[in-house]
């Protein structure tokens, strides 16, 4: 009965120890606790950030890259919406006590982090500045590629800017600046080529703006210098791709696909929960024989399964695409290839 009483005095203790940090337990790929990828989400608010705090967040955790919860806020332009008063997520973070003057592994600050981001907000910046932090001339170059702002990208390299700082951040940060409308991207990239960014440091990031929106033109500048996609998360690189084949180059031909597997990018990864790009192309009545062979000749596995464990041909066959099921039956390879039927 002692024990009984003993364990019962203990248990809450015990049980407020174990919860502590339980909202980090839970990182992803990159290292990410539940309270940065919060602090990244648009529209967070100060009580779910103290809701986390106080089930054990810890606040001066870091990510892979050595980013902290306040450099994971600061690159998030919605907050900027709510400068004007005390209540935002970014003030809140610097009340509770987290590292302002930290710097992640490649030695940026929370304001040199911000100009990072394509959706930075110079309010933000501002009040990023009056916390005492500074940031450099390569920092600025990064801003002013990511604004679209070819004048200040001159004047920043020929005052001697490194336009291969941060893993030639400033390359890609061009590219995105196209995918929200802007007019001066394939100036930006030329510019910063000339003065030796080396596309092949942000090829990760090259090959996502080239899926989703990012200038042909500008595109084009960057594989002339003969980057090589085939390093990049197969996942990942499978993911854009398929993106791009079923949004931006809809119709045929596709040529920034055929260009982009021509200089590596992989295409037999994963797309999270999506179905693979040969099977969504079977399960679409406008595409064909065509689009098909294409993707056979690429070099898309036809082994690839839908989450129900079906491949293309699988699929070919209960839509009764005729068309398709020669080419798709000839691709699989002889240990994966079903029986002929009535054998």
């Amino acid at each position: 009965m002692n024990n009984f009483l003993y364990g019962l005095i203990w248990l809450p203790a015990l049980c407020a120890v174990a919860h502590v940090g339980a909202a980090d337990i839970e990182r992803d790929e990159y290292g990410r606790t539940e309270l940065m990828r919060l602090v990244a989400q648009d529209e967070t608010t100060v009580e779910q950030v103290q809701s986390l705090l106080a089930a054990g967040a810890d606040l001066h955790a870091r990510d892979n890259d050595g980013n902290t919860v306040l450099m994971r806020a600061a690159r998030i332009w919605w907050y900027a919406h709510e400068m004007s008063g005390d209540d935002t997520v970014l003030k809140f973070l610097v009340t509770q006590g987290v590292d302002v003057h930290a710097r992640n592994k490649q030695g940026l600050n929370a304001l040199e982090v911000a100009m990072c981001g394509r959706e930075c907000d110079s309010k933000v910046l501002s009040w990023l500045r009056t916390l005492g932090l500074e940031s450099c001339l390569h920092a600025e170059l990064m801003k002013a590629a990511g604004h679209d702002d070819p004048a200040e990208v001159k004047r920043l390299l020929a005052a001697g800017a490194d336009p291969n700082y941060n893993r030639a951040a400033a390359l890609w940060l061009s590219l995105s600046a196209g995918t929200y409308g802007q007019l001066h991207e394939a100036e930006n990239v030329l510019l910063l080529l000339a003065a030796g960014a080396e596309p092949q440091l942000c090829a990760e990031e090259i090959l996502h703006c080239a899926c989703h929106g990012a200038d042909p033109l500008a595109i084009e500048l960057i594989l002339a210098r003969g980057v090589d996609f085939s390093a990049v998360d197969a996942d990942r690189s499978s993911d854009d791709l398929r993106g791009l084949w079923l949004g931006r180059e809809e119709g045929w031909p596709k040529p920034l696909f055929h260009q982009l597997v021509q200089h590596g990018t992989r295409l037999n990864g994963r797309c999270g929960y999506a179905d693979p790009l040969l099977c969504m192309v079977v399960k679409d009545p406008k595409q064909g024989a065509r689009e098909v062979s294409y993707l056979l000749a690429a070099g898309v596995d036809p082994t690839q399964q839908t989450m129900d464990g079906k491949t293309a041909l699988d699929l070919a066959r209960e839509l009764n695409r005729q068309d398709l099921v020669p080419l798709l039956q000839a691709a699989m390879p002889l240990s994966a290839a079903p029986p002929a039927r009535g054998k």
